[in-house]
């Protein structure tokens, strides 16, 4: 059986999509970093007691994030779905969207409530968060 392969106006378009997400990520972690710009320390404790405002904020950024990096890892699955190949361009745009993502959580990570995250990258990507209790 021989699959499609992908056009090069379909690479391109997926390249800018997790480019325009990698932008998104950027935009969260300057909001994060103005949130809390005055935080003594990143923590738990620090979070709550904050405004409600900023506490939800925070967790809207939270999960702008997750939802982000869902997004991505179904897109691309969906073309390792469809042609079961991924050209190195989008391969390099998904790295730097993921090391983009992984430096946000590694920094707010305490703050976001996240006991672990994993992430797998196949034709059925799956993101798992643990919250701490």
């Amino acid at each position: 059986m021989s699959y499609p392969e992908l056009s090069e106006d379909e690479v391109n378009d997926m390249v800018n999509f997790i480019n325009q997400r990698t932008r998104e990520l950027e935009n969260i972690e300057s909001n994060l970093n103005n949130l809390t710009r005055n935080f003594r320390e990143l923590t738990v404790e620090v979070l709550e007691s904050q405004p409600p405002n900023i506490r939800a904020s925070i967790m809207d950024a939270k999960a702008s994030l997750l939802s982000n990096v869902t997004t991505v890892l179904s897109s691309v699955s969906g073309v390792i779905q469809k042609f079961r190949s991924v050209p190195s361009s989008i391969l390099n745009a998904l790295l730097a969207f993921l090391n983009s993502f992984w430096r946000i959580i590694s920094k707010y990570i305490s703050i976001f409530k996240i006991e672990s995250i994993t992430i797998t990258i196949s034709v059925t990507p799956s993101v798992v968060v643990i919250l701490k209790p």
